[in-house]
């Protein structure tokens, strides 16, 4: 008989689907700023001021972009090792939070 592995994702569903649609927020939010600040490509030179805040919602995407991906895999990883339903949702209540 085979080794079977029962692999869900029922509730690291709900967060990824949550943070796909924070990212899509994000990307509205980037492309208002390029309307209002009238930059079509990077950031236009601004990014050298610290309270530029063109700079800092591209760099608010980009690291929401950087980290949702390896942070989702690993909630995936503790709902198949774990399986406590309440860790899981704390988890990815702390993810989509911070």
């Amino acid at each position: 008989m085979p080794f079977q592995v029962a692999f869900t994702i029922n509730i690291s569903a709900i967060y990824m689907a949550i943070s796909g649609l924070f990212l899509v927020l994000l990307s509205l939010d980037v492309i208002r700023g390029r309307w209002k600040y009238q930059e079509g490509f990077g950031e236009g030179g601004l990014g050298e001021k610290k309270e530029d805040p063109f700079s800092r919602r591209i760099r608010v995407h980009a690291n929401a972009a950087e980290y949702f991906p390896v942070a989702l895999l690993l909630l995936v990883a503790v709902e198949n090792i774990v399986a406590i339903n309440w860790v899981v949702h704390a988890l990815g209540v702390l993810l989509i939070v911070s």
